[in-house]
């Protein structure tokens, strides 16, 4: 049984518009609060409703017909209540409407890196710069940081979507206010006469008389529900043995009963505070005078009288100034409306707090409504047509919201599109709308516009498939010498265009020698990268081709990656045209300059390059990125292939000289490096001041220096020529000599519909961490 009691009190008001009839009003926040402290008890039928009074001052003469105030009350509050639904499902449409904009704008970023492959380019180099790359765990991230942001402020936080709607379930008892409510009591009756049963047992008398309770309540007999009220009461006295706990909870019982029939068990009965009534509390009388006195009073008299006045004058005001004039007298005459009301809130006379509070708030949403329109005549001045239709706008919102029995609010167009589902269905069709968009694409008269999608039944259950749709295919419209076209959007159909008169460009990068940080601005950024390893120094051929066959060039392009393609591919050309100059370079070398060998040898030793060889020969780390073998380790790999080679398999002799000489040479091997690294302190100083005399007392070490000496004379020589091909602008020897290689040496060109038309050798530095992203990269194109 509640004990709650929860008051909500409403005043009838002159029209502050009309020189006759009233409008009731009240304190909107204090029905919204109750409703939202009532509802825990109302969602849990096991407790009863507690105690809720709606009271309604108005004077004798006004009073009318109960009914009808009723009815009156009722559509202010199913007004009021729909008007607070509204406020929420605008609030909440506007969430659901962000989260379909920030699901868009995921797809247009998505959109934006597949059609421009550039920005992808661009924030990769940002990531290199710091010693990063973008790997697609970033770029998934980059696509989904404005869903992901969108959808951690819809569901956390004081304005969540879980928040509003659970907020809107309180508007529920709004449908029980002035209802019978009598089958709770009964449930709460039946509670009690369960536990009566363990305590008293089930002959008891109460237990029969609990029962008459419960089916005079139902058979709604009020008059026979008293009597059975007193004679438990009288049951319970007169028992010695009854439980005294028990009898707490039937008195408190009984006293609830008794305050619920004298309202016939209605939950929150209204209640007519009028000098007609004559139970009335010292409190309610109080209240009742001071309204009376506020409502007669001259000044609010006067007051009322000049505002209908200028209202009426409003309605046949025929130009803008006199319309401002108007208006800003209105807001001015219930500026002072709102001042009175305060002087009576705190003289002598005064209104109570909450009667105070109503008429403020109710005479100041009339003051901020002229106002608004003053000062947006005043500061706009419109022409006469375009102000007449404002102040026609004005009006008939002023008679709306004052005019509740007449004007009936309906939110439920907005409440399906609020709910859950509808929400959703939003958001997603504000997405699709953006992915139909994003399918329309334009096309010269050079261009083709590859399509790769999914099919099912073709080639398989999920087939690809992939054709093209040049210039002179059927169109959507046709601009100037432009074509529009649609596809379906990603992830249907991936489309992107070729021109066959476009230069395009790839690079294949070929690794010449390990370099440290040089200059000051990679020095600096060396000490934020997270990576093992050095950089790479080398050359990096920027090839430039066209596309002369779409059609071939499709199979190759299907999925936009045909740039990355083509630079795996190349390079394996490259690769045989660097060895096959480095070999040119070497018998040049080895026949005509050993001098210069030697003097390079020189020049190494005192760079101490020759000291991170032996310490790399010596004690080779996986921490290396690469290991160049030693020359017992190079004529090993040659014996042994000797000795596999179909031709050597039948003859003993030489299988027995070729496993003879294996035996030597990793003899020799062995016992060259344990000499050497088990005596750390004679390498140490053979490190400490390196000389070509104390190198060669090891021949393997001496053979192995030697042979990197020459390896880092010959990229010297190839950068040297990279430089002066930059240096003097025309092409050089590599940049003639590539293409031809390429032409001469692969038929890639005739395959995949594309002509080379030109190769820049450029000088490149890279990073270690960056090399291996380009080989992971290289290796997941199919």
């Amino acid at each position: 049984m509640s004990d709650l009691t929860y008051t909500l009190e409403y005043i009838k008001v002159p029209h502050p518009l009309k020189e006759e009839g009233y409008i009731v009003a009240g304190e909107d926040y204090q029905l919204q609060k109750t409703l939202y402290k009532i509802y825990p008890y109302y969602k849990n039928p096991r407790y009863n409703l507690p105690r809720l009074e709606r009271k309604i001052f108005v004077s004798s003469e006004n009073q009318g017909d109960l009914k009808a105030l009723e009815k009156e009350i009722s559509s202010y509050e199913k007004n009021l209540i729909e008007n607070l639904k509204k406020k929420i499902y605008l609030r909440i449409i506007k969430v659901w409407l962000r989260l379909g904009v920030s699901f868009a704008a995921s797809y247009l970023i998505w959109t934006l890196l597949w059609r421009f492959p550039w920005l992808y380019s661009a924030i990769d180099s940002c990531f290199r710069t710091v010693g990063d790359f973008l790997s697609p765990y970033a770029v998934a991230i980059i696509i989904l940081a404005p869903s992901i942001a969108f959808l951690y402020f819809s569901f956390t936080g004081k304005n969540s979507l879980i928040k509003m709607y659970r907020g809107l379930k309180p508007f529920e008892i709004y449908h029980q206010l002035g209802k019978d409510h009598s089958y709770r009591f009964i449930k709460e009756l039946e509670r009690l006469k369960k536990n009566l049963k363990k305590e008293i047992g089930e002959n008891n008398p109460l237990i029969e008389e609990l029962k008459s309770l419960q089916e005079t309540l139902y058979n709604k007999k009020w008059n026979m529900v008293e009597d059975i009220l007193r004679q438990i009461l009288e049951t319970i006295s007169s028992d010695p043995e009854f439980p005294w706990g028990e009898k707490k909870n039937i008195a408190a019982m009984v006293e609830d009963a008794l305050y619920q029939l004298r309202n016939k068990f209605k939950f929150a009965p209204l209640k007519v505070i009028s000098n007609l009534n004559g139970n009335l509390s010292p409190m309610e009388e109080n209240k009742l005078l001071s309204l009376s006195k506020f409502f007669s009073s001259k000044e609010f008299v006067g007051l009322r009288n000049k505002i209908i006045k200028d209202y009426s004058l409003l309605r046949e005001a025929n130009s803008t100034m006199k319309r401002i004039e108007i208006t800003h007298k209105i807001s001015s005459h219930f500026q002072r409306m709102i001042f009175l009301c305060s002087r009576y809130h705190m003289g002598e006379n005064f209104l109570p707090y909450e009667r105070g509070t109503t008429l403020k708030n109710l005479y100041h949403e009339l003051f901020v409504s002229f106002g608004k329109a003053s000062h947006f005549l005043r500061k706009r001045k419109p022409g006469n047509l375009v102000s007449h239709n404002f102040i026609k706008k004005l009006q008939r919102k002023v008679e709306i919201t004052f005019n509740f029995n007449k004007k009936k609010t309906n939110s439920c167009l907005l409440g399906l599109i609020a709910n859950p589902a509808g929400g959703i269905l939003i958001s997603f069709g504000i997405l699709i709308c953006a992915a139909m968009l994003t399918g329309f694409y334009f096309l010269s008269p050079d261009e083709t516009s590859i399509i790769h999608h999914y099919r099912f039944g073709y080639q398989g259950f999920l087939g690809e498939e992939i054709y093209v749709k040049n210039y002179s295919c059927a169109c959507i419209l046709k601009l100037q010498n432009l074509k529009l076209f649609w596809e379906p959007p990603k992830p249907f159909y991936f489309v992107h265009t070729v021109n066959s008169k476009k230069i395009y460009s790839t690079d294949v990068f070929m690794i010449l020698r390990e370099t440290e940080p040089s200059g000051l601005l990679d020095r600096f950024f060396h000490l934020f990268r997270e990576e093992w390893g050095r950089g790479y120094s080398g050359i990096d051929f920027h090839f430039a081709y066209r596309v002369i066959n779409p059609e071939l060039w499709a199979k190759y392009d299907y999925d936009g990656k045909g740039r990355e393609r083509l630079s795996r591919d190349l390079e394996y050309h490259i690769m045989h045209y660097m060895e096959k100059k480095r070999v040119s370079y070497q018998e040049k070398l080895y026949r005509e300059n050993s001098a210069e060998i030697k003097s390079h040898f020189k020049k190494c030793l005192i760079q101490g390059k020759v000291k991170e060889w032996i310490r790399r020969f010596l004690y080779p780390s996986p921490l290396d990125t690469y290991r160049t073998g030693s020359m017992y380790e190079r004529y090993l790999a040659g014996l042994r292939w000797l000795k596999e080679h179909p031709r050597m398999k039948g003859n003993p002799e030489w299988q027995k000289f070729v496993e003879h000489e294996i035996k030597n040479i990793e003899k020799l091997n062995q016992e060259e490096n344990e000499e050497l690294i088990y005596q750390p302190l004679k390498v140490k100083k053979i490190m400490k001041n390196p000389t070509i005399a104390k190198l060669e007392t090891y021949e393997n070490l001496y053979r192995t220096i030697y042979y990197l000496v020459v390896e880092d004379l010959i990229n010297d020589k190839i950068i040297e020529e990279v430089k002066n091909g930059e240096n003097k602008g025309v092409p050089g020897n590599i940049r003639k000599e590539v293409v031809d290689w390429v032409h001469q040496n692969s038929r890639i060109e005739q395959l995949i519909g594309i002509e080379i038309t030109d190769v820049k050798p450029l000088l490149k530095k890279i990073s270690a961490l960056g090399w291996q992203n380009e080989l992971r990269k290289k290796q997941n194109l199919i």
